[in-house]
């Protein structure tokens, strides 16, 4: 398994990450909790979550672990949608080492779940700073998706539309899907399925003093 820059700390449905075993917090040590737990209580990450709401028992984690490790669980974001892989690193083989960007831009990862039964899908973002610092992290549901391209090509102008909402000037776009990393780095006119969202990544591109889009293997 590979923890790739950021976007694979995003929990699903928490039912399959132990709370102790597993490595799923960024930002600590192995990924791992870096204080012992107050209680045995909650033994999944899934006991950590609303179920209904989808957001994390912000009450219950504060009692229950040390601030550091609190706050770096408040931190990751959760999908809104119960579907998709639950991304879990269980040792430090393979895993990947996190590239900083250049002084002064900002690296932003994107990703996308789609729920193909009900015609949705799931933005996930990640935004850190040269030091690893994660200045940002956001969820966004889509309704009305037609396919798993569209999507990602929907995560990745999120991703965008978003750093500029931030009011970053030089950013680092990294996505895993390449098909639509080359669309967009393209000067041929897309006459795909998807062409309405690379215009508008293509003409958000232009809000920045420097924008580069890449693609990061799984």
């Amino acid at each position: 398994m590979v923890l790739s820059e950021g976007i694979d700390w995003r929990v699903g449905t928490g039912e399959n990450i132990s709370i102790v075993n597993h490595a799923w917090i960024p930002d600590s040590i192995n990924y791992k909790l870096s204080n012992e737990i107050r209680t045995k209580t909650y033994l999944f990450v899934v006991d950590l979550i609303n179920s209904k709401t989808r957001e994390w028992r912000r009450d219950q984690i504060l009692d229950t672990f040390s601030r550091a490790d609190a706050d770096r669980i408040l931190r990751i974001p959760l999908a809104k949608l119960e579907i998709g892989e639950e991304r879990v690193v269980t040792n430090r083989r393979g895993v990947r080492r996190w590239a900083p960007p250049s002084e002064g831009r900002i690296k932003i990862n994107f990703d996308a779940v789609f729920d193909e039964g009900n015609s949705r899908s799931e933005t996930g973002i990640v935004a850190k700073s040269n030091q690893g610092k994660v200045l940002f992290s956001r969820t966004i549901l889509h309704a009305e998706v037609g396919t798993a391209f569209a999507a990602e090509a929907l995560a990745c102008l999120w991703a965008i539309k978003t750093s500029s909402e931030m009011g970053f000037s030089e950013i680092i776009i990294v996505g895993d899907s390449l098909s639509i990393v080359k669309k967009c780095n393209t000067n041929i006119h897309d006459r795909s399925e998807i062409s309405a969202y690379i215009r508008n990544i293509k003409q958000e591109m232009n809000r920045f003093s420097f924008i580069r889009i890449q693609h990061i293997n799984r």
